[in-house]
Protein backbone atom coordinates (compact mmCIF):
# COMPACT_ATOMS: atom_id res chain seq x y z
CA UNK A 1 0.00 0.00 0.00
CA UNK A 2 1.01 3.65 -0.19
CA UNK A 3 -0.32 5.39 2.85
CA UNK A 4 -3.11 3.43 4.49
CA UNK A 5 -3.31 0.34 6.69
CA UNK A 6 0.27 -0.72 7.06
CA UNK A 7 2.39 1.58 4.96
CA UNK A 8 4.36 4.54 6.16
CA UNK A 9 3.88 7.02 3.30
CA UNK A 10 3.76 9.97 3.06
CA UNK A 11 5.79 10.26 6.28
CA UNK A 12 7.43 7.32 8.04
CA UNK A 13 6.05 6.27 11.41
CA UNK A 14 8.05 4.37 13.99
CA UNK A 15 7.05 1.10 15.60
CA UNK A 16 5.17 -0.59 12.76
CA UNK A 17 3.08 -3.67 13.42
CA UNK A 18 5.77 -6.10 14.51
CA UNK A 19 4.34 -9.25 12.90
CA UNK A 20 4.38 -7.67 9.44
CA UNK A 21 0.79 -8.61 8.61
CA UNK A 22 -2.74 -7.49 9.39
CA UNK A 23 -4.82 -9.79 11.52
CA UNK A 24 -8.60 -10.07 11.42
CA UNK A 25 -9.81 -10.72 14.99
CA UNK A 26 -11.39 -14.18 15.21
CA UNK A 27 -14.74 -12.53 15.95
CA UNK A 28 -16.27 -9.17 16.71
CA UNK A 29 -16.26 -10.12 20.39
CA UNK A 30 -12.49 -9.62 20.28
CA UNK A 31 -13.33 -5.87 20.20
CA UNK A 32 -13.64 -4.50 23.73
CA UNK A 33 -17.22 -3.42 24.52
CA UNK A 34 -18.55 -4.25 21.01
CA UNK A 35 -21.73 -5.90 22.38
CA UNK A 36 -22.57 -2.85 24.55
CA UNK A 37 -21.73 -0.14 22.04
CA UNK A 38 -24.44 1.57 19.99
CA UNK A 39 -23.11 1.81 16.41
CA UNK A 40 -26.24 3.59 15.08
CA UNK A 41 -24.44 6.99 14.72
CA UNK A 42 -21.77 5.27 12.60
CA UNK A 43 -24.53 3.64 10.49
CA UNK A 44 -26.21 7.05 9.90
CA UNK A 45 -22.83 8.54 8.93
CA UNK A 46 -22.03 5.59 6.63
CA UNK A 47 -25.37 6.02 4.78
CA UNK A 48 -24.44 9.64 4.03
CA UNK A 49 -21.04 8.56 2.72
CA UNK A 50 -22.76 5.97 0.50
CA UNK A 51 -25.06 8.66 -0.93
CA UNK A 52 -21.99 10.63 -2.04
CA UNK A 53 -20.18 7.54 -3.37
CA UNK A 54 -23.32 6.62 -5.32
CA UNK A 55 -22.79 9.66 -7.57
CA UNK A 56 -19.37 8.33 -8.66
CA UNK A 57 -18.17 5.60 -11.01
CA UNK A 58 -18.11 2.35 -9.00
CA UNK A 59 -15.02 1.16 -10.90
CA UNK A 60 -13.00 3.96 -9.32
CA UNK A 61 -10.71 3.40 -6.34
CA UNK A 62 -11.73 5.11 -3.10
CA UNK A 63 -8.27 6.64 -3.34
CA UNK A 64 -5.77 5.69 -6.06
CA UNK A 65 -2.93 6.25 -3.55
CA UNK A 66 -4.54 3.86 -1.01
CA UNK A 67 -5.28 0.67 -2.99
CA UNK A 68 -5.88 -1.38 0.18
CA UNK A 69 -9.22 0.43 0.58
CA UNK A 70 -10.40 -1.04 -2.70
CA UNK A 71 -12.81 0.30 -5.29
CA UNK A 72 -16.23 1.82 -4.70
CA UNK A 73 -17.68 -1.44 -6.04
CA UNK A 74 -16.13 -3.26 -3.03
CA UNK A 75 -18.34 -1.14 -0.74
CA UNK A 76 -21.54 -1.30 -2.84
CA UNK A 77 -23.26 -4.27 -1.18
CA UNK A 78 -22.69 -2.75 2.29
CA UNK A 79 -24.04 0.58 1.02
CA UNK A 80 -27.13 -1.09 -0.44
CA UNK A 81 -27.83 -2.99 2.79
CA UNK A 82 -27.28 0.10 4.98
CA UNK A 83 -30.48 1.65 3.64
CA UNK A 84 -32.49 -1.35 4.83
CA UNK A 85 -30.96 -1.71 8.32
CA UNK A 86 -33.19 -0.45 11.14
CA UNK A 87 -31.94 2.50 13.15
CA UNK A 88 -31.79 0.80 16.57
CA UNK A 89 -28.54 -0.28 18.25
CA UNK A 90 -29.01 -4.05 17.76
CA UNK A 91 -29.87 -3.76 14.06
CA UNK A 92 -26.91 -1.43 13.43
CA UNK A 93 -24.59 -3.90 15.21
CA UNK A 94 -25.89 -6.82 13.13
CA UNK A 95 -25.45 -4.79 9.94
CA UNK A 96 -21.76 -4.16 10.63
CA UNK A 97 -21.20 -7.78 11.70
CA UNK A 98 -22.76 -9.03 8.45
CA UNK A 99 -21.00 -6.73 5.97
CA UNK A 100 -17.62 -5.87 7.56
CA UNK A 101 -14.56 -7.47 9.14
CA UNK A 102 -12.36 -5.72 11.71
CA UNK A 103 -8.73 -5.39 10.65
CA UNK A 104 -6.06 -4.46 13.19
CA UNK A 105 -4.65 -1.23 11.81
CA UNK A 106 -1.73 -0.90 14.20
CA UNK A 107 -0.55 -1.76 17.68
CA UNK A 108 0.69 1.82 18.01
CA UNK A 109 -1.37 4.44 19.79
CA UNK A 110 -2.40 7.65 18.10
CA UNK A 111 -4.04 10.81 19.47
CA UNK A 112 -7.77 11.58 19.54
CA UNK A 113 -9.02 15.10 20.19
CA UNK A 114 -12.55 16.52 19.91
CA UNK A 115 -14.39 19.28 18.07
CA UNK A 116 -17.96 20.52 18.00
CA UNK A 117 -20.32 23.04 16.45
CA UNK A 118 -20.58 26.06 18.75
CA UNK A 119 -23.93 27.73 19.30
CA UNK A 120 -23.51 31.43 19.94
CA UNK A 121 -25.75 34.41 20.57
CA UNK A 122 -25.47 37.18 17.98
CA UNK A 123 -27.05 40.53 17.13
CA UNK A 124 -27.91 42.15 13.81
CA UNK A 125 -26.62 45.52 15.07
CA UNK A 126 -23.17 45.94 16.61
CA UNK A 127 -22.83 47.08 20.22
CA UNK A 128 -20.00 47.14 22.80
CA UNK A 129 -20.73 43.54 23.92
CA UNK A 130 -21.59 41.97 20.53
CA UNK A 131 -18.75 43.74 18.76
CA UNK A 132 -17.11 41.15 16.49
CA UNK A 133 -18.42 40.81 12.93
CA UNK A 134 -19.02 37.36 11.40
CA UNK A 135 -18.00 37.90 7.78
CA UNK A 136 -18.62 36.34 4.39
CA UNK A 137 -15.63 35.76 2.10
CA UNK A 138 -14.67 38.97 0.24
CA UNK A 139 -14.83 38.78 -3.56
CA UNK A 140 -11.67 40.87 -3.77
CA UNK A 141 -8.63 38.59 -3.38
CA UNK A 142 -6.36 41.20 -1.79
CA UNK A 143 -9.01 41.93 0.85
CA UNK A 144 -9.54 38.20 1.39
CA UNK A 145 -5.85 37.54 2.04
CA UNK A 146 -5.21 40.14 4.72
CA UNK A 147 -3.92 38.87 8.10
CA UNK A 148 -6.49 38.80 10.91
CA UNK A 149 -5.44 42.14 12.43
CA UNK A 150 -6.08 43.91 9.09
CA UNK A 151 -9.39 42.27 8.08
CA UNK A 152 -12.04 44.91 7.28
CA UNK A 153 -15.77 44.30 7.61
CA UNK A 154 -16.41 46.81 4.80
CA UNK A 155 -14.88 44.36 2.28
CA UNK A 156 -17.43 41.63 3.14
CA UNK A 157 -21.07 41.13 4.07
CA UNK A 158 -21.73 40.97 7.82
CA UNK A 159 -23.82 37.90 8.81
CA UNK A 160 -24.14 39.06 12.42
CA UNK A 161 -22.17 40.35 15.42
CA UNK A 162 -21.02 38.16 18.31
CA UNK A 163 -18.75 38.40 21.33
CA UNK A 164 -15.10 38.37 20.14
CA UNK A 165 -14.32 35.21 22.15
CA UNK A 166 -17.34 33.36 20.71
CA UNK A 167 -16.56 34.32 17.11
CA UNK A 168 -12.90 33.33 17.54
CA UNK A 169 -13.71 29.87 18.88
CA UNK A 170 -16.31 29.40 16.13
CA UNK A 171 -13.51 30.12 13.63
CA UNK A 172 -11.29 27.52 15.33
CA UNK A 173 -14.10 24.92 15.03
CA UNK A 174 -14.83 25.90 11.43
CA UNK A 175 -18.60 26.40 11.70
CA UNK A 176 -21.32 27.24 14.20
CA UNK A 177 -24.98 27.90 14.86
CA UNK A 178 -25.71 31.57 15.37
CA UNK A 179 -28.83 32.54 17.32
CA UNK A 180 -30.39 35.98 16.82
CA UNK A 181 -32.45 37.80 19.49
CA UNK A 182 -35.73 37.01 17.71
CA UNK A 183 -35.04 33.25 17.91
CA UNK A 184 -33.86 32.91 14.29
CA UNK A 185 -31.05 30.35 13.96
CA UNK A 186 -28.64 30.21 11.02
CA UNK A 187 -25.59 28.04 10.39
CA UNK A 188 -22.34 29.92 9.83
CA UNK A 189 -20.70 27.40 7.49
CA UNK A 190 -16.99 27.42 6.63
CA UNK A 191 -16.46 29.41 3.40
CA UNK A 192 -12.68 29.73 3.26
CA UNK A 193 -9.76 31.44 5.00
CA UNK A 194 -7.21 34.16 4.34
CA UNK A 195 -4.32 31.84 3.49
CA UNK A 196 -2.27 32.65 6.59
CA UNK A 197 -0.90 29.90 8.83
CA UNK A 198 -2.92 28.92 11.91
CA UNK A 199 -1.21 29.73 15.21
CA UNK A 200 -2.55 28.37 18.50
CA UNK A 201 -3.30 31.11 21.03
CA UNK A 202 -3.05 28.42 23.73
CA UNK A 203 0.57 27.86 22.65
CA UNK A 204 1.14 31.64 22.85
CA UNK A 205 -0.08 31.70 26.47
CA UNK A 206 2.10 28.67 27.30
CA UNK A 207 5.17 30.35 25.72
CA UNK A 208 4.48 33.47 27.79
CA UNK A 209 4.33 31.35 30.94
CA UNK A 210 0.70 32.33 31.61
CA UNK A 211 -0.44 28.70 31.71
CA UNK A 212 1.12 25.25 31.51
CA UNK A 213 0.67 22.76 28.68
CA UNK A 214 -1.51 20.61 30.97
CA UNK A 215 -3.76 23.59 31.80
CA UNK A 216 -4.29 24.76 28.21
CA UNK A 217 -7.90 24.11 27.18
CA UNK A 218 -10.72 26.14 25.70
CA UNK A 219 -12.09 26.68 29.21
CA UNK A 220 -8.73 27.89 30.54
CA UNK A 221 -8.27 30.31 27.61
CA UNK A 222 -11.79 31.70 28.13
CA UNK A 223 -11.01 32.25 31.83
CA UNK A 224 -7.78 34.09 30.88
CA UNK A 225 -9.70 36.33 28.46
CA UNK A 226 -12.35 37.15 31.08
CA UNK A 227 -9.65 38.05 33.61
CA UNK A 228 -7.53 40.16 31.23
CA UNK A 229 -10.20 42.20 29.45
CA UNK A 230 -11.15 43.15 25.85
CA UNK A 231 -7.91 44.85 24.73
CA UNK A 232 -5.69 41.96 25.87
CA UNK A 233 -8.17 39.48 24.36
CA UNK A 234 -8.05 41.22 20.96
CA UNK A 235 -4.24 41.34 21.06
CA UNK A 236 -4.09 37.63 21.91
CA UNK A 237 -6.59 36.67 19.17
CA UNK A 238 -4.56 38.68 16.62
CA UNK A 239 -1.51 36.52 17.43
CA UNK A 240 -3.27 33.96 15.17
CA UNK A 241 -3.05 35.55 11.68
CA UNK A 242 -5.47 33.01 10.11
CA UNK A 243 -9.00 34.34 9.62
CA UNK A 244 -12.04 32.19 8.75
CA UNK A 245 -14.89 33.43 6.53
CA UNK A 246 -18.42 32.00 6.71
CA UNK A 247 -21.52 31.54 4.58
CA UNK A 248 -25.01 31.71 6.10
CA UNK A 249 -26.98 28.48 5.59
CA UNK A 250 -30.39 27.26 6.65
CA UNK A 251 -30.32 24.56 9.33
CA UNK A 252 -32.13 21.31 8.58
CA UNK A 253 -33.56 19.69 11.71
CA UNK A 254 -31.05 17.43 13.44
CA UNK A 255 -28.40 17.90 10.77
CA UNK A 256 -24.80 18.74 11.63
CA UNK A 257 -22.48 20.98 9.60
CA UNK A 258 -21.03 19.53 6.41
CA UNK A 259 -17.58 17.97 6.68
CA UNK A 260 -14.88 17.88 4.01
CA UNK A 261 -16.56 14.88 2.35
CA UNK A 262 -19.68 17.01 1.77
CA UNK A 263 -21.93 15.06 4.14
CA UNK A 264 -23.49 16.46 7.34
CA UNK A 265 -21.46 15.35 10.37
CA UNK A 266 -22.98 12.86 12.84
CA UNK A 267 -22.41 13.53 16.56
CA UNK A 268 -20.20 10.75 18.04
CA UNK A 269 -20.30 8.98 14.66
CA UNK A 270 -17.83 10.95 12.52
CA UNK A 271 -14.18 11.88 12.79
CA UNK A 272 -11.82 14.23 11.01
CA UNK A 273 -8.72 12.44 9.69
CA UNK A 274 -5.64 13.04 7.60
CA UNK A 275 -7.10 11.88 4.28
CA UNK A 276 -3.66 11.05 2.89
CA UNK A 277 -4.07 7.88 4.99
CA UNK A 278 -7.82 7.23 5.24
CA UNK A 279 -10.27 7.91 2.40
CA UNK A 280 -13.47 9.73 3.37
CA UNK A 281 -16.35 7.42 4.26
CA UNK A 282 -14.23 4.58 5.65
CA UNK A 283 -15.03 3.03 9.04
CA UNK A 284 -12.87 2.66 12.16
CA UNK A 285 -13.28 1.26 15.68
CA UNK A 286 -11.49 3.48 18.19
CA UNK A 287 -10.34 2.31 21.63
CA UNK A 288 -9.82 5.45 23.67
CA UNK A 289 -10.90 7.51 26.71
CA UNK A 290 -13.86 9.91 26.51
CA UNK A 291 -14.98 12.69 28.88
CA UNK A 292 -18.24 11.68 30.59
CA UNK A 293 -19.29 15.25 31.41
CA UNK A 294 -18.18 18.73 30.41
CA UNK A 295 -14.76 19.56 31.89
CA UNK A 296 -13.93 15.89 32.67
CA UNK A 297 -10.21 15.86 31.80
CA UNK A 298 -9.69 12.30 33.10
CA UNK A 299 -12.56 10.57 31.25
CA UNK A 300 -13.40 6.86 31.13
CA UNK A 301 -12.12 4.06 28.85
CA UNK A 302 -14.51 3.74 25.90
CA UNK A 303 -14.66 2.32 22.37
CA UNK A 304 -16.76 3.62 19.51
CA UNK A 305 -17.39 3.09 15.80
CA UNK A 306 -16.99 6.10 13.50
CA UNK A 307 -16.79 7.11 9.84
CA UNK A 308 -13.97 9.33 8.52
CA UNK A 309 -15.75 12.27 6.85
CA UNK A 310 -13.83 15.43 7.67
CA UNK A 311 -10.31 16.86 7.87
CA UNK A 312 -8.65 19.70 9.74
CA UNK A 313 -5.48 21.78 9.66
CA UNK A 314 -4.16 20.25 12.90
CA UNK A 315 -5.12 16.65 12.04
CA UNK A 316 -1.92 15.20 10.58
CA UNK A 317 -0.71 11.59 10.61
CA UNK A 318 -1.99 8.05 10.15
CA UNK A 319 -3.24 7.57 13.74
CA UNK A 320 -4.46 11.13 14.40
CA UNK A 321 -8.20 11.88 14.55
CA UNK A 322 -10.67 14.49 15.80
CA UNK A 323 -14.06 13.27 17.06
CA UNK A 324 -17.17 15.35 16.31
CA UNK A 325 -19.13 15.76 19.57
CA UNK A 326 -22.18 17.58 18.13
CA UNK A 327 -23.65 21.07 18.57
CA UNK A 328 -24.02 23.34 21.56
CA UNK A 329 -22.59 24.00 25.00
CA UNK A 330 -22.44 20.46 26.41
CA UNK A 331 -20.75 19.14 23.26
CA UNK A 332 -18.24 21.97 23.51
CA UNK A 333 -17.55 21.34 27.19
CA UNK A 334 -16.62 17.73 26.38
CA UNK A 335 -14.75 18.44 23.13
CA UNK A 336 -12.71 21.15 24.88
CA UNK A 337 -11.09 18.63 27.23
CA UNK A 338 -10.85 15.69 24.79
CA UNK A 339 -7.18 14.73 24.29
CA UNK A 340 -6.45 11.02 24.79
CA UNK A 341 -4.50 8.11 23.25
CA UNK A 342 -6.38 6.00 20.70
CA UNK A 343 -5.87 2.59 19.09
CA UNK A 344 -7.46 1.99 15.68
CA UNK A 345 -9.16 -1.09 14.24
CA UNK A 346 -10.34 -0.59 10.66
CA UNK A 347 -13.62 -2.07 9.41
CA UNK A 348 -13.34 -3.21 5.78
CA UNK A 349 -16.14 -4.77 3.69
CA UNK A 350 -15.84 -8.55 4.16
CA UNK A 351 -14.79 -9.42 0.59
CA UNK A 352 -12.18 -6.66 0.50
CA UNK A 353 -10.80 -7.60 3.94
CA UNK A 354 -10.42 -11.28 3.01
CA UNK A 355 -8.84 -10.41 -0.35
CA UNK A 356 -6.46 -7.93 1.20
CA UNK A 357 -5.44 -10.34 3.99
CA UNK A 358 -4.85 -13.13 1.47
CA UNK A 359 -2.23 -11.06 -0.35
CA UNK A 360 -0.66 -9.24 2.61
Amino acid sequence: GSGGLGSTNPSPTSGSNGDGGWQVPAEFNALSNWQNHNPAPALFAFRRACAIWGRRDSARALDANLPEYGKLSDWESACFAADYASDDSGSARRFFEQYFLPVNASIEQGLLTGYYEPQISVRRVQDSFYSEAILTKPSDLSAQNRPRSQVQASASTVIGYGRPIDVFFMQVQGSGRIMFEDGTAVRAAFAGHNGHTYKSIGAVLIARGEMTKDQASKQAIEAWMAANGPAATTALINENPRYIYFAAQEISAGEGPRGSMGAPLEAMGTIAVDNRYHPYGTIAWLDTVLPQTGGDYIGAPTSLLVSAQDSGGAIKGRLRADLYFGSGFEAGAKAGVMKHPVTWTLFLPTGLALRYLAIS
